[in-house]
């Protein structure tokens, strides 16, 4: 967590901001979720019940897009930032209870939004947190490499386990969250911006507020998929197609160096081992959506406020040189 030094000085702002403050602010945004969304809410078996599933996710979601999409961002926020920066403090504090108050805050969010690694996401992250307490110097030099293995364990599996509908669905969350996603939408995004205009970056809505410059009637995710489905951009390399084709792609890819380096300068108080699990989530959507959806709609730029001025467990004792 060295690399700070590249470009920008460890940041820490002073005083910090009590611990306390940010679980008041979670039960108020949580509350006012629920409350709103009250209606909207259902449990189903994501394993036996898919088709229900999609049918009430369609649903919630044009109700929260027709009225109140700032809703939206609260549960994001909850879900990339306040939730998990809540849960690893707690088990690393071993409060319980407090523990299992926020899985339940994800499977409320799950009621909601009906998306299979919101009800994942829970557990992937107590598990990761155990697991990395034990290995975290193993886990983070190799990393890729267990990536790989896992990723071709999961493909074996999805083979060989096409009969067994809950291991399979399971393998192919986890595999088409992963990898496959990126790819397939990658060429979409090629081939349509071969023949149609590029947005200049005015698919992000507060580029398009200040620009109103978006060349198209729909999301962009819907345009590139010719209304078939809600194809997002994902990481940096389709944002770039879709804004000034490869050399979007280059643009995006230097924003994306800065932020990294402003994610190593605020990281320098927390252990790696905690930081591995707190940012799971804002990198699960990092996969599977635009690099500013992760920052504004799903809670990434929240979690780095977080970080940065919040007096938690997790900081350590360590004055920065």
């Amino acid at each position: 967590m060295e690399s700070w030094r590249n470009l920008f000085k460890p940041l820490e702002l002073r005083p910090a901001l009590s611990f306390r403050w940010i679980e008041i602010i979670t039960l108020i945004i949580t509350a006012i979720f629920v409350s709103s969304r009250m209606k909207s809410m259902h449990f189903v078996n994501i394993f036996t019940q898919s088709d229900v599933l999609y049918d009430l996710r369609s649903q919630n979601s044009e109700t929260i897009n027709g009225g109140g999409g700032f809703i939206a961002y609260l549960q994001g926020w909850l879900s990339g930032a306040f939730y998990p920066f809540l849960l690893v403090c707690y088990l690393r504090e071993k409060k319980w209870l407090k523990a299992l108050a926020i899985l339940f805050g994800y499977i409320l969010l799950f009621m909601v939004d009906m998306q299979k690694i919101t009800f994942v996401m829970p557990f992937v992250l107590v598990a990761l947190y155990f697991v990395v307490q034990l290995k975290h110097e193993t886990i983070s030099q190799r990393l890729h490499s267990l990536i790989i293995v896992t990723t071709v364990i999961i493909s074996f599996a999805l083979y060989f386990a096409q009969d067994n509908e809950i291991l399979f669905v399971v393998g192919a969350i986890v595999l088409l969250r992963t990898v496959c996603v990126a790819g397939w939408l990658s060429q979409f995004y090629l081939h349509f911006f071969s023949e149609h205009p590029y947005t200049h970056y005015s698919h992000i809505n507060i580029v398009n507020a200040i620009t109103n410059a978006y060349p198209y009637d729909v999301p962009l995710g819907v345009v590139v998929a010719h209304g078939t489905q809600n194809a997002n951009a994902n990481f940096f390399l389709t944002d770039g197609i879709a804004a000034w084709g490869l050399s979007g792609v280059v643009i995006i890819g230097v924003f994306f160096f800065v932020l990294l380096q402003f994610i190593n300068a605020i990281a320098f108080r927390y252990e790696l081992k905690d930081l591995f699990v707190v940012f799971l989530p804002t990198l699960s959507f990092l996969l599977n959506t635009s690099i500013f959806t992760t920052l504004l709609s799903s809670g990434m730029f929240i979690l780095l406020i977080i970080l940065l001025m919040v007096e938690s467990p997790l900081v350590k004792n360590k004055t920065p040189t």
